[in-house]
């Protein structure tokens, strides 16, 4: 039997991934999601204002048409991410996760750096309900989701 599915599932894929969630749900059939932090969009690596964040320059020309692409079209998102994370103590990579864990989807979150794995590790291991999302933060999320630009396919920063 068939008892999980890999689908590109984060806030920004949300519209085009819930029909085959539900489905999977329907099914019983685990998601796992690929791509929950958006190739770094969602943590708060990137940003505009500040000249693209530490990491835009050192990336492929291509790359960096795509970030600029996602962070002009998510700025409402990322600023409720932004609210939430602060609300919480977060960082805006956790609320990420948090938000496709409280959707019932598995992450696959990647990791650069050991920083990176203590911060993705906490938010999932600092108790059965710490990555617990409240209703209210969930619905803000979930429409700043919907009005902002859909991600696709992943892109190489290298």
């Amino acid at each position: 039997p068939i008892v999980s599915n890999q689908i590109n599932f984060n806030l920004m894929r949300f519209r085009s991934s819930i029909t085959t969630k539900v489905m999977c749900d329907d099914l019983g059939i685990q998601v796992v999601g690929y791509h929950p932090l958006c190739n770094g969009v969602l943590t708060g690596k990137y940003d505009l204002e500040r000249g693209g964040g530490s990491s835009l320059e050192s990336i492929s020309k291509y790359s960096r048409h795509r970030i600029r692409y996602f962070l002009k079209g998510t700025t409402e998102l990322r600023a409720t991410m932004e609210s939430v994370a602060e609300r919480r103590g977060w960082s805006c990579a956790q609320v990420a996760i948090a938000w496709v864990i409280n959707q019932g989807v598995i992450p696959i979150v990647g990791a650069k750096n050991v920083g990176q794995v203590e911060e993705n590790w906490c938010i999932v291991n600092n108790g059965e309900d710490a990555w617990r999302l409240e209703k209210e933060d969930v619905k803000l999320l979930d429409d700043a989701s919907n009005s902002s630009v859909e991600y696709y396919k992943g892109f190489d920063l290298v």
